[in-house]
């Protein structure tokens, strides 16, 4: 991507293709995924303009960037003339409507056509916090690139978090945005003035909650390290992290206490926390003889985060429906790396070395993928592998 692409005089919404195209004033016609090009971008509302399905063009209330999404606010009458969205709630189509739209990023040049396929839906008005940001100069064609990349505001942080391929610093312009890696939202998460932000959309509720267990560092310099903006040491945060690492979500109260440089207070130290999950694999069990023998282990679950179902629950499992269970997560949600499971031993395998390892090996894998916040709000099997003692894998595959 250039380092500047122009300032937009056009934002063409198209209801039945869903199409996205924003038109610039240098001619390039740019689609998808506004977020490429928030460090350079800056949108100036009396340049855009929407044109609804009846040809009827109007102007935009607001337009801000948040992440991966660029969001508007459009007067009733564009709703009423052009219904270009679906409506989602009592409160749909009274006031303003919101609309959000996502894809991903070309630069087209000259005569050529761009456009992007993009998803559009509404949802009840939200008051974010807008960042204002100054209209570019638009004699300055070129960027120079020895200008520092700018601070990036704790409101574009993209949410909720969606794994993506790892990026790679561009060696020109050295300012294309990168993924958020699941340690670096631990950091995140932790910072007050984040999850207040966080807290005001009610659609990121239950996501924030599920995350709010975790313990890290709750300084504002973390989180400009992790953003790669700190002036400070390297942050700890800086490296990605792989589900088969160590796990991203487990508590480390020592690691907190080193990581903020202060001591926890008393009440910090016996409190309980807002939301917490502990699951612990224990107690295998040998049934059986000969070629028929197998080993199960208890699974106890104690949570108070609302996409589980009970507080408190134990079940027993075979390394068979540990299996069954990997099989239908990779099914289920296509978009996340799930670790590997110990793998399978063909001798002495009911010594209680082997059983003891596989049982760490499995209890490491629950913690995992059960504090993992995509697959808490959106795997169906996960919460029934975990507290259903009646769970079958043949209901499931």
């Amino acid at each position: 991507m250039a380092s500047t692409i122009g300032v937009p005089i056009k934002l063409l919404h198209e209801s039945l293709g869903h199409i996205i195209t924003v038109e610039l004033k240098s001619g390039a016609l740019y689609r998808g995924k506004l977020a490429d090009a928030e460090d350079s971008l800056n949108i100036s509302l009396r340049d855009i303009t929407v044109t609804g399905r009846d040809g009827k063009v109007s102007q935009l209330d607001q337009v801000y960037i948040r992440g991966s999404m660029v969001r508007f606010f459009i007067v009733p009458d564009m709703l009423q003339n052009a219904p270009m969205f679906k409506r989602v709630g009592p409160n749909a189509m009274r006031g303003r409507g919101i609309g959000t739209a996502r894809g991903r990023a070309t630069i087209m040049r000259g005569d050529s056509e761009a456009c992007a396929t993009a998803s559009a839906s509404v949802q009840a008005p939200v008051q974010l916090p807008v960042q204002e940001e100054p209209r570019p100069n638009e004699s300055k064609d070129e960027e120079d690139l020895s200008d520092p990349k700018p601070l990036r505001t704790l409101a574009s942080l993209k949410w909720p978090y969606v794994p993506e391929p790892p990026s790679y610093v561009d060696p020109v312009t050295k300012n294309d945005p990168k993924p958020l890696t699941l340690t670096q939202y631990e950091a995140i998460a932790t910072s007050p003035d984040v999850r207040k932000f966080l807290s005001e959309n009610p659609d990121m509720h239950g996501l924030l909650r599920s995350i709010d267990k975790l313990y890290g560092p709750l300084r504002q310099q973390a989180i400009e390290e992790v953003l790669g903006v700190g002036t400070g040491t390297p942050s700890p945060f800086a490296r990605s992290s792989d589900l088969t690492g160590p796990n991203p979500f487990a508590r480390s109260t020592y690691e907190s206490e080193q990581l903020a440089g202060r001591e926890q207070t008393i009440e910090e130290m016996y409190s309980v926390p807002e939301s917490f999950l502990e699951i612990e694999v224990r107690n295998p069990q040998t049934h059986g003889f000969g070629r028929k023998m197998y080993t199960d282990y208890e699974i106890m679950c104690k949570t108070n985060i609302p996409a589980f179902k009970l507080r408190h629950s134990i079940v027993r499992r075979r390394y068979s429906d540990f299996e069954a269970f990997r099989d239908i997560l990779e099914r289920e949600s296509t978009r996340v790396n799930i670790p590997t499971l110990p793998g399978k031993v063909f001798t002495n395998r009911f010594s209680d070395e082997v059983i003891e390892a596989r049982r760490e090996g499995l209890e490491r894998f629950l913690n995992i993928v059960a504090g993992h916040p995509l697959l808490q709000t959106g795997s169906k099997v996960l919460c029934a592998f975990l507290q259903d003692p009646s769970w079958e894998k043949s209901q499931w595959i």
